[in-house]
């Protein structure tokens, strides 16, 4: 495929009927600008900044800021000055957080922790989980909970399910989404070590 410089569109302009200008944003280098066009020649759309094919589609890897997650789950952000600045895997994930923020300043939890790591084995086999804290048990009583938001499961964390019943530090929360922006536990994995 042959991609038409500025000045070859602009040539062939005269010469093309149907020709014109459109207002295109180049997926290249994301500029707005008018480009050259023409309904008879396929893929001759010229972006004037950087004289790329716009109807080309650029790699993956040129999409600038745009990563792909293979579960569609979209990042977000949190509007809470506790929450400031960071981003979550998914919406889930950030709802949860908002919750747990809120039971934190209402201290029913306390030390809370995102992302934190825990291995399972002797042999450093790694979980990083969503969410770690300490649940009020009695007035002055606190355990220590690990969480997971989990959208949709995977063969791995089947693995990591079944490790964490004989290696795990503590207790393991899975929440999952119940519809309508609720939260559910859908499941607690006691470790036998604790």
């Amino acid at each position: 495929m042959r991609v038409l410089r500025q000045e070859e569109a602009r040539e062939r302009q005269e010469q093309v009927e149907g020709a014109g200008m459109i207002n295109y944003a180049c997926p290249h280098c994301g500029s707005t600008k008018d480009a050259w066009f023409s309904r008879t020649i396929p893929m001759c759309y010229v972006c004037p900044d950087c004289e790329n094919d716009i109807d080309e589609q650029p790699k993956r890897k040129e999409r600038a800021g745009m990563k792909h997650n293979k579960f569609n789950a979209k990042k977000s952000t949190n509007p809470l000055p506790e929450l400031a600045g960071r981003r979550f895997d998914s919406q889930l994930e950030r709802n949860r957080a908002t919750e747990l923020v809120l039971l934190q300043r209402a201290k029913d939890i306390r030390n809370l922790r995102f992302q934190e790591m825990v291995y399972l084995t002797a042999e450093r086999i790694g979980f990083r989980c969503d969410f770690y804290y300490e649940e009020r048990v009695k007035p002055r009583v606190f355990r220590p909970v690990y969480e997971d938001a989990k959208g949709f499961e995977t063969p791995r964390w089947r693995i990591i399910k079944r490790l964490w019943k004989h290696y795990g530090p503590g207790k393991l929360r899975v929440t999952k989404d119940a519809g309508g922006g609720r939260i559910k536990t859908v499941e607690e994995i006691i470790s036998l070590m604790s």
